[in-house]
């Protein structure tokens, strides 16, 4: 009797053993087995959030800029859900209403290794394939297409178009970002300094008040409901006299009229970020007045008068 209890628990033992090696044996091959779609998406399971990064390129990134942008990222991309689709998308100066912003990335979020046990997988090798196929070519696509410069073309600034609003509209017309996904998230990277046939805030045209009857923005005007918007408003040297509480105002108020959901403001200076209270925006970035270099008096130069104009002063082009 004491020989068959010894018997059947030596077989219930090893029936457990060949079962725990089946479980390993076919977790294992069902997470080698490609179960997605070329863009990463699982098969027959619609994604049901979409984040989209806008980043406007219309203004060259600075080397500290960019390396602030790749981590933020990256980081964005690892605070995803599995099947999340992840986008990112650029606003050129291209002078058209309704503009579709240019489609950089676009890729659902896969499983990584942390999410996978030793027990029933290779946390490594899933963690190299979604480096491999998820963060990697976001990276290298960020390197290719914003070139680090030491400082931006001040030459530039504010002399090309950055037609910020109608990208906004553009986004709302794609297809996978429309009102029948349930959760979206729009982040704009940007100093949101408006350039367009529309209107200029290089000639410190804040008022929301006049804009929002304006004809242009009837046309332009964005729909987002339903999306969470979040800007990483970049500061430059530049441009600072003009990003301030006057201006943070302006699309507050947009932002509000075309009836997004949430919207937070994070400053963004070099490496650096910080959450901005749009509640009280005067003691977050007062307006500064624009300076106007003090002209030098001009000795006369062998005994001749210098002219009228040498004693003008200088005046930075930043009002175009």
């Amino acid at each position: 009797m004491d020989k068959d209890k010894t018997k059947w628990g030596y077989i219930m033992i090893a029936g457990a053993v060949l079962f725990f090696i089946a479980v390993i044996i076919i977790s294992s091959i069902l997470s080698k087995e490609d179960n997605t779609e070329k863009n990463l998406c699982m098969k027959g399971t619609p994604y049901e959030a979409h984040t989209a990064i806008l980043i406007d390129t219309t203004t060259p990134f600075t080397q500290d800029e960019t390396t602030f942008l790749k981590d933020k990222i990256q980081e964005i991309q690892n605070a995803l859900r599995q099947n999340d689709l992840f986008s990112i998308y650029l606003i050129t100066n291209i002078q058209d209403t309704q503009i579709i912003p240019k489609q950089l990335f676009s890729r659902c979020r896969p499983k990584s290794g942390k999410e996978i046990s030793i027990i029933t997988g290779a946390p490594e090798d899933m963690q190299k394939k979604f480096d491999k196929t998820f963060v990697k070519p976001v990276q290298d696509l960020l390197i290719k297409e914003l070139p680090i410069k030491e400082l931006p073309n001040e030459k530039n600034e504010g002399n090309v178009n950055s037609p910020i609003i109608e990208a906004i509209q553009g986004m709302t017309h794609l297809a996978n970002f429309s009102p029948g996904i349930k959760e979206r998230r729009l982040i704009i990277v940007s100093s949101m300094l408006e350039k367009s046939g529309m209107i200029s805030h290089y000639n410190n045209k804040y008022s929301f008040e006049e804009f929002k009857t304006s004809k242009g923005y009837l046309e332009v005007k964005p729909n987002l409901k339903g999306i969470d918007i979040e800007v990483l408003y970049i500061i430059r040297p530049k441009t600072v006299f003009y990003q301030c509480s006057r201006h943070l105002s302006f699309w507050k108020d947009v932002f509000a009229d075309s009836m997004a959901n949430n919207t937070k403001f994070y400053k963004v200076a070099g490496t650096t970020s910080e959450l901005l209270n749009m509640d009280n925006m005067e003691s977050t970035i007062a307006c500064k007045p624009i300076p106007i270099p003090i002209p030098i008096p001009i000795q006369p130069i062998h005994g001749k008068s210098p002219r009228i104009v040498d004693l003008l002063p200088t005046i930075p082009n930043m009002t175009q």
